[in-house]
């Protein structure tokens, strides 16, 4: 099974670790379970793993120490269990946050040097695009999944591209992969290549407001009055909301299309002797 810090749901971590467990011992029933744990109703575990019950944290301890996990995967099951069972939204923000902590490794930042990544909206379209389907080498049908669709030598360019930045790699048995489950641009000092990229993104927004019917896009937008530091925390509210769709789209197994998510924030007004 899968290592624990791929999983963002407790309830489904402890399904698969009991199927790996059945898998290996026929004995190893729910019953067998709940006497290891101390749980005095029969069906206690079922009614964990579909949701009809929460675990409290000394039960979500026991079982870690049932599961031998090693004292980091236990604190992160335990914080998991925090996460899935939060009742306030700042409350999930903050665990969310401490559980990526653990995943640093899985996002790839990109750097200023590697910001090249950046100068066509299509890279990125097109490395997305891999995993929707296997690629073998035909850069006409790989424009064509695109929307708006580029030309097979742009396609190529893009590939070609992506394997020199280290973004794809070449599957040993043939065909490309992602080289990373997650890229960002994280937060850096805004470079030509990231702003020149945003204004592509954003003439694409308006283009797909003619390009698709309603029920294939949203788009919402807001007019409010803030101060500056409801602002800088609505920043962080963005930044914690972009962690969580980067985590759902990593652990996406069965992808069928690539989004492209736009978030912008500036001012339409400014209180009398202030400036932008």
């Amino acid at each position: 099974m899968s290592s624990i810090f791929e999983y963002l749901d407790y309830r489904l971590f402890l399904k698969d670790a009991y199927l790996e467990g059945k898998r290996r011992n026929a004995h190893h029933s729910q019953r067998f379970i709940e006497g290891k744990l101390g749980l005095k109703s029969s069906g206690h575990f079922a009614q964990i793993l579909g949701g009809r019950c929460n675990i409290s944290p000394s039960l979500a301890a026991r079982i870690a120490a049932f599961l031998k996990l090693g004292k980091r995967e236990a604190d992160f099951f335990e914080t998991l269990v925090r996460y899935n069972q939060a009742k306030t939204h700042d409350e999930k923000n903050r665990l969310f946050s401490r559980i990526m902590t653990f995943r640093k490794a899985k996002q790839n930042v990109v750097g200023i040097d590697r910001h090249a990544f950046y100068r066509k909206w299509y890279y990125t379209a097109v490395r997305e695009a891999l995993d929707l389907k296997p690629f073998r080498g035909d850069h006409a049908a790989l424009g064509r999944m695109l929307t708006p669709p580029i030309s097979a030598d742009q396609a190529k360019e893009a590939v070609d591209l992506l394997l020199r930045l280290g973004f794809v790699r070449k599957r040993p048995g043939g065909g490309l992969a992602k080289a990373e489950d997650v890229i960002t641009s994280g937060h850096p000092a805004e470079s030509e290549d990231l702003k020149a990229f945003q204004v592509e993104i954003l003439g694409l927004a308006r283009e797909a407001m003619d390009r698709f019917p309603k029920a294939q896009r949203n788009f919402s937008t807001l007019s409010v009055t803030l101060s500056a530091g409801e602002y800088k925390l609505l920043i962080e509210e963005l930044r914690a909301f972009r962690g969580r769709v980067l985590e759902m789209a990593r652990q996406c197994r069965a992808p069928d299309r690539v989004y492209q998510c736009n978030f912008q924030f500036f001012p339409l007004a400014m209180a009398s002797g202030e400036t932008a």
